[in-house]
Protein backbone atom coordinates (compact mmCIF):
# COMPACT_ATOMS: atom_id res chain seq x y z
CA UNK A 1 0.00 0.00 0.00
CA UNK A 2 1.43 3.30 -1.04
CA UNK A 3 0.81 6.23 1.28
CA UNK A 4 -0.06 9.47 -0.44
CA UNK A 5 2.44 12.10 0.61
CA UNK A 6 0.89 14.79 -1.47
CA UNK A 7 0.57 18.19 0.06
CA UNK A 8 -2.60 18.51 2.08
CA UNK A 9 -4.09 19.65 -1.01
CA UNK A 10 -6.58 22.38 -1.28
CA UNK A 11 -8.01 24.33 1.57
CA UNK A 12 -10.99 26.31 0.47
CA UNK A 13 -12.07 28.76 3.12
CA UNK A 14 -15.57 29.71 2.19
CA UNK A 15 -16.13 32.67 4.46
CA UNK A 16 -15.92 34.14 7.93
CA UNK A 17 -19.05 34.95 9.83
CA UNK A 18 -18.63 37.63 12.45
CA UNK A 19 -20.84 37.56 15.50
CA UNK A 20 -21.28 41.09 16.76
CA UNK A 21 -18.42 43.55 17.10
CA UNK A 22 -14.71 43.12 16.35
CA UNK A 23 -14.03 41.90 19.88
CA UNK A 24 -16.27 38.83 19.62
CA UNK A 25 -15.44 35.33 18.49
CA UNK A 26 -16.07 34.45 14.86
CA UNK A 27 -16.92 31.36 12.89
CA UNK A 28 -14.58 30.04 10.22
CA UNK A 29 -16.13 27.73 7.63
CA UNK A 30 -14.35 25.90 4.89
CA UNK A 31 -13.90 22.78 2.79
CA UNK A 32 -10.86 20.50 2.58
CA UNK A 33 -10.22 18.85 -0.79
CA UNK A 34 -7.53 16.70 -2.38
CA UNK A 35 -5.68 18.84 -4.92
CA UNK A 36 -5.34 16.23 -7.65
CA UNK A 37 -8.74 14.56 -7.45
CA UNK A 38 -10.77 17.42 -5.89
CA UNK A 39 -12.40 14.77 -3.68
CA UNK A 40 -13.35 15.92 -0.15
CA UNK A 41 -11.10 14.76 2.68
CA UNK A 42 -13.56 13.24 5.15
CA UNK A 43 -12.46 13.25 8.79
CA UNK A 44 -9.61 15.77 8.42
CA UNK A 45 -8.67 17.52 11.67
CA UNK A 46 -8.92 21.31 11.67
CA UNK A 47 -7.31 23.01 14.67
CA UNK A 48 -6.89 26.58 15.85
CA UNK A 49 -3.86 26.80 18.12
CA UNK A 50 -1.55 29.27 19.80
CA UNK A 51 1.86 29.26 18.03
CA UNK A 52 3.65 30.32 21.22
CA UNK A 53 2.73 27.41 23.49
CA UNK A 54 0.95 25.07 20.99
CA UNK A 55 -2.24 25.05 23.08
CA UNK A 56 -5.36 24.13 21.12
CA UNK A 57 -8.11 26.75 21.31
CA UNK A 58 -10.68 25.18 19.02
CA UNK A 59 -11.02 22.19 16.71
CA UNK A 60 -13.31 20.51 14.19
CA UNK A 61 -13.46 17.43 11.98
CA UNK A 62 -14.54 17.61 8.34
CA UNK A 63 -17.88 16.02 7.42
CA UNK A 64 -18.58 13.65 4.46
CA UNK A 65 -18.50 16.63 2.06
CA UNK A 66 -15.16 17.85 3.47
CA UNK A 67 -16.79 20.84 5.16
CA UNK A 68 -15.90 22.20 8.59
CA UNK A 69 -17.04 24.98 10.88
CA UNK A 70 -14.84 26.15 13.72
CA UNK A 71 -15.20 28.87 16.35
CA UNK A 72 -12.18 31.15 16.60
CA UNK A 73 -11.53 33.28 19.70
CA UNK A 74 -11.28 36.96 18.70
CA UNK A 75 -8.41 37.40 21.13
CA UNK A 76 -6.32 34.99 19.05
CA UNK A 77 -5.85 36.90 15.80
CA UNK A 78 -2.23 35.65 15.66
CA UNK A 79 -3.31 32.02 16.04
CA UNK A 80 -2.57 29.29 13.51
CA UNK A 81 -4.98 27.14 11.54
CA UNK A 82 -3.66 23.59 11.20
CA UNK A 83 -5.20 20.96 8.93
CA UNK A 84 -4.14 17.33 9.40
CA UNK A 85 -5.12 14.21 7.49
CA UNK A 86 -3.52 10.75 7.57
CA UNK A 87 -1.16 10.24 4.63
CA UNK A 88 -0.94 13.95 3.80
CA UNK A 89 1.43 16.67 4.90
CA UNK A 90 0.06 18.99 7.58
CA UNK A 91 -0.97 22.44 6.37
CA UNK A 92 -0.52 25.50 8.64
CA UNK A 93 -1.78 29.03 8.02
CA UNK A 94 -1.80 32.11 10.22
CA UNK A 95 -5.38 33.31 10.66
CA UNK A 96 -4.31 36.87 9.91
CA UNK A 97 -3.21 35.71 6.43
CA UNK A 98 -6.63 34.31 5.50
CA UNK A 99 -8.55 36.80 3.42
CA UNK A 100 -12.25 36.80 4.18
CA UNK A 101 -14.44 35.41 1.43
CA UNK A 102 -11.60 34.17 -0.78
CA UNK A 103 -10.74 30.51 -1.39
CA UNK A 104 -7.23 29.41 -0.46
CA UNK A 105 -5.12 26.92 -2.35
Amino acid sequence: MRIKLTFLSTIVVLFFLSEGNAQSDFLLKGKILDLSSTEPLVGASVLIYNPIDSSIMSFAITNPEGNFSIKVPASQENALLKVKYIGYETKRLFLKDIEKGKPLK
